[in-house]
């Protein structure tokens, strides 16, 4: 009742605001507007998936979309519903709040001491909005459909390649909509991650075929982003799908092998045709690592190792606090890396990220931020971990490799953080906590409907 009378006095309110403003033919958007309203409020948890789904979709076709426009009206629904008693407190129940309270103190805190309280502060809002998609999952995880989200997730990243404008490139490496190849990399590693789940469920062999397809659409997007972490990753993420699979090779017979010999010499003919020299020419400059910034052949590497060597000096000054979120660029300007590895005339790009989250975090929030930051991804791993374990010794293989899926996409954006500087990234805040509802669904402390029941449409 009291939900009701409040939607139409926004109802009222809003009419009247809008007749008198200056653009009253607006008014007749009033009762779409509270359609979508009543709709996000009965069912939040299609906002929070819309999040979810809308990230490789930012900034497309300079159209302002951007997770951030879900999780602000998601964060006051979930307000009402906590305050009217329609959602449990109970319901927020995670063992990673510890980690994350001790995180965000020592990050507030770093605000405090900070060289540039201005940038801090945006910076720490940021974070902050990151932390609704945190919360807003903990509490809505339960009515989540994760296959979904897995369909909804590969397919959409495979979308921007084949609509993106060749005009986005960047240094003729692919970017997507993110205007950066390597963070284009992580959404489409993440992205091959839920393929391969979609390929491995036993759905009929139309759908396989079909998801097959998209991984191959991921694969080529990502040779084309020139990317060494995101085709390192992709290694890492192979192998482990190989062992959680291992199952699977009882099932094989030795007359099978001879077909499984003639793929693999398929598949790595095709990558051997798709890969152009130049990426594998990028992939050789890894080993110049060893000779140091000055003399690296790929001035990439070179400025990637001169931030880890200013990082260090900062962290080695500020242990405890660090210098304030956001202020890594202004450290790194000062220093004389930031003139050599500089290649626009008016030196406009002396200031720079860390281009690694774990370090830019250390040198601004200091260690134990970082610590507790750590302390997050080895609790949520084990959370999959666990979870994954219980389902397989209760036979429930699909719920297994859901877990094992979302697990290996969290392990996607942890090797990524080596990579970029991306604490604020959704995928990571989203992916932390679904370990701790695995995790409760696996023990049978909640029954939610999507992840407890098998796949249909069986072979």
């Amino acid at each position: 009742m009291i939900a009701t009378v409040a939607l139409f006095a926004l109802l009222v309110v809003s009419c009247i605001g809008i007749l008198l403003s200056p653009s009253p033919e607006l008014a007749p958007m009033i009762v779409p507007l509270l359609v979508v309203m009543i709709v996000a409020y009965k069912k939040p948890e299609w906002v929070l998936t819309a999040a979810w789904l809308s990230l490789p979709f930012e900034g497309a076709f300079g159209i302002d979309i951007s997770a951030n426009k879900f999780l602000a009206p998601l964060f006051v629904i979930l307000v009402m519903q906590l305050a009217l008693k329609q959602i449990s407190f109970n319901q927020l129940r995670s063992n990673l709040w510890l980690s994350l309270g001790t995180f965000m103190l020592f990050y507030l805190v770093s605000v405090w001491y900070s060289q540039d309280k201005p940038l801090s502060t945006f910076t720490t809002r940021e974070l902050m909005l990151s932390q609704i998609c945190f919360a807003a999952t903990i509490l809505l995880a339960p009515r989540l459909n994760l296959t979904l989200i897995a369909k909804g997730c590969a397919l959409g990243v495979a979308v921007t390649y084949l609509i993106a404008d060749p005009s986005t490139m960047i240094n003729n490496r692919e970017a997507g909509f993110t205007g950066d190849p390597n963070y284009y990399a992580l959404q489409l590693d993440v992205g091959i991650v839920f393929s391969l789940l979609l390929i491995a469920s036993k759905t009929h062999w139309l759908e396989r075929l079909f998801w097959l397809g998209v991984a191959c659409v991921l694969t080529k997007a990502l040779i084309s982003t020139d990317s060494r972490s995101g085709l390192v990753v992709l290694a890492v993420v192979l192998l482990a799908c190989l062992w959680h699979y291992r199952y699977a090779l009882h099932h094989l017979h030795p007359r099978h092998f001879g077909f499984a010999l003639l793929g693999l010499v398929i598949l790595v003919s095709t990558m051997i045709v798709m890969v152009p020299e130049s990426y594998i020419q990028r992939i050789e400059s890894l080993t110049s690592l060893v000779s140091g910034p000055s003399v690296a052949q790929d001035p990439s590497l070179g400025r990637r190792t001169s931030y880890l060597i200013v990082g260090l000096q900062v962290v080695e000054n500020h242990p405890l606090f660090g210098t304030g979120p956001g202020t890594f660029p202004l450290n790194f300007a000062r220093s004389s890396y930031a003139v050599a590895f500089s290649f626009m005339p008016d030196r406009t790009d002396l200031y720079r990220a860390a281009h690694n989250t774990y370090m830019q975090m250390a040198a601004e929030a200091g260690l134990p931020a970082v610590i507790a930051f750590v302390g997050l991804f080895i609790l949520a791993f084990r959370n999959y971990y666990l979870a994954r374990r219980y389902f397989l010794q209760l036979g429930q293989q699909h719920q297994a490799n859901l877990m094992t899926h979302f697990g290996l996409a969290l392990m996607v954006t942890m090797f990524f953080l080596m990579f970029l500087s991306i604490q604020d990234h959704k995928y990571i805040w989203f992916l932390l906590a679904l370990s701790s509802f695995g995790l409760r669904c696996s023990q049978g402390h909640v029954v939610p409907p999507y992840i407890s029941s098998p796949p249909t449409n069986q072979p």
